[in-house]
């Protein structure tokens, strides 16, 4: 478990962290009452789980072309995510409870259940694909979403969209 416990904004890369340095794929991030400064996402990120808790009031913000990839979960109480233009990959669920979620203006992909019960998702601009492994059942709590792509073992999808060229983007999410 890494805290942000940084006594002034910064960034995820050399910010403050309780484990005592910058967090890891071993690591469970959690932003909370220990420090409510603001946290920029300045490097490309892969962590095991992020949790935005209670007691959280400062925004973690993605920057743009940065990657975030999150193994687990993604939980959010409380707080402000505000997602880049690179993508965001929850490797597990993604629970909404409270505050307020910005998602990527690239692609959100979700591999476990959607669950809103609270707070605010705003969808912007980009793309969400859900593609858990397994049968889920989502709690959407009314939200919309700009385009959603749902994959539940699609090997290859090609929108057919790229106008020129002699080559075709994989849009699958593999």
């Amino acid at each position: 478990r890494s805290t942000w416990s940084s006594a002034a904004a910064g960034n995820f890369s050399t910010g403050l962290w309780s484990c005592g340095h910058t967090p890891t794929s071993a690591d469970d991030v959690v932003f909370d009452g220990t420090s409510n400064k603001n946290c920029t996402i300045d490097t490309p990120v892969g962590v095991a789980t992020i949790s935005i808790n209670s007691g959280y009031t400062g925004i973690v913000a993605q920057n743009a072309g940065i990657a975030v990839t999150i193994a687990g979960a993604f939980g959010q109480a409380a707080g402000t995510f505000t997602g880049g233009s690179a993508s965001l990959k929850v490797g597990g669920g993604f629970s909404l409870s409270g505050g307020t979620f910005n998602a990527s203006s690239g692609t959100t992909q979700i591999g476990g259940i959607f669950s809103r019960t609270n707070g605010t998702f705003t969808a912007g601009t980009g793309t969400v694909i859900f593609n858990a492994a397994t049968n889920v059942t989502h709690a959407f709590g009314g939200r919309t979403f700009n385009k959603v792509i749902v994959n539940d073992g699609l090997v290859g999808y090609w929108n057919l969209d790229e106008g020129s060229g002699t080559s075709l983007v994989d849009r699958s999410g593999y």
